[in-house]
């Protein structure tokens, strides 16, 4: 699935939209379900900035067969890694996830 987004950002550009103020959203792309003792779904996360509307998708990019960078959306497939994603780059402590397809979390500010 590639979806076609605007503003997109990688990694480490992402990381400092949120430390200038955006705000991360959580949206559920695929409906989580339980697996043995783990979660999974498929999640994607962007940078909004509230005052203006302006929202930035977390992408990758990955070199083509051609040799072309292709830009996808990041999607996280297991509740650990989308947990371990937020909190290991401090971009929020208390980390709200939206469980069905098609909602979505603004993850609340903890300063």
């Amino acid at each position: 699935m590639i979806l076609t987004y605007k503003n997109t950002a990688r990694e480490d550009e992402f990381i400092q939209l949120v430390k200038y103020g955006y705000r991360v959203e959580v949206i559920c792309a695929k409906s989580a379900r339980k697996q043995h003792a783990n979660w999974y779904g498929r999640w994607f996360v962007r940078a909004v900035n509230e005052k203006s509307g302006k929202e930035t998708v977390l992408v990758t990019a990955r070199k083509s067969d051609d040799g072309a960078r292709k830009m996808q959306p990041r999607f996280f497939r297991t509740l650990p890694g989308l947990f371990s994603f937020l909190y290991e780059n401090d971009l929020s402590s208390i980390i709200a996830v939206p469980a069905q397809s098609g909602m979505r979390s603004v993850q609340p500010d903890t300063d």
